[in-house]
């Protein structure tokens, strides 16, 4: 949100994080005429404007692969960050080197094994 903006969260934009209440409005992804005009060129030639999308299809393969290979393009050059944690659930950036795309992989709390075991 932007420093000299009073309005809420969800009038920002989803990729520069400005807010529009003001001065436009956001089309149906939250996503401002700005971003949407870009061609934003960091996921290796692949215009980034609109936030992906993945099918129940595509999110069940990944799951069952292990996350060891890109949900959007099924290339293996993943890099992820530090897992975080909060509570029983935890979390991890995710991108794939190949297409540039970014998400989370979600975990949570399975089993419990004693020292040992």
């Amino acid at each position: 949100m932007s420093d000299t903006c009073e309005h809420k969260e969800n009038e920002d934009c989803m990729i520069c994080h400005e807010c529009h209440k003001c001065s436009e409005s956001l089309d149906e992804d939250d996503i401002c005429s700005e971003c949407l005009a870009k061609d934003d060129m960091s996921g290796k030639g692949k215009p980034k404007s609109k936030l992906p999308t993945l099918t129940d299809e595509q999110r069940a393969e990944y799951i069952k692969q292990g996350g060891v290979k890109c949900p959007f393009c099924n290339d293996c050059s993943l890099e992820s960050a530090p897992v975080q944690i909060d509570g029983g659930v935890a979390w991890q950036e995710t991108s794939c080197g190949a297409c540039g795309e970014e998400w989370q992989d979600i975990y949570k709390l399975d089993r419990i094994e004693l020292k040992g075991d």
